[in-house]
């Protein structure tokens, strides 16, 4: 197994880089199997997040669907798979928080402290400020 570092993802993806595009390409689809996947951490997945949305301005529900698929990929191993699925399952909010928010859940959480206000609109999560 190999880990797949963002940037390397960002270019099989978005193919805009003709010569790290066609290396991307051939790591991902010609490389990896499923008995020696490719690794996605969740830092990948925060980061690939970013940089469609602030790179390429691909709107929250698109960055889901491309995230959906990489989790679909049979070569594809991503970090904590069930955690990823209902972070993109959530129809509001960014990746990073969502699944800031589901990783907490994960391990016991029964909410999420935050000073992000538009976070705190979402189920379960609540504004430093406003705690008894």
């Amino acid at each position: 197994m190999i880990a797949l570092d963002t940037n390397v993802l960002v270019r099989y993806l978005v193919q805009d880089h003709p010569e790290q595009a066609a290396i991307a390409t051939r790591i991902i689809e010609d490389e990896l199997t499923p008995s020696e996947p490719g690794f996605l951490s969740l830092v990948v997945l925060v980061e690939l997040s970013w940089v469609l949305d602030r790179i390429y301005r691909c709107p929250a529900r698109q960055v889901a669907n491309i995230i959906a698929e990489l989790l679909a990929s049979p070569t594809l191993l991503v970090e904590q798979s069930g955690v990823v699925a209902a972070a993109i399952a959530r129809p509001e909010g960014e990746l990073a928080d969502n699944l800031l928010h589901e990783v907490g859940k994960a391990h016991g959480c029964a909410q999420t402290v935050t000073f992000d206000r538009r976070f705190a609109r979402l189920p379960g999560v609540e504004l430093a400020g406003e705690r008894a």
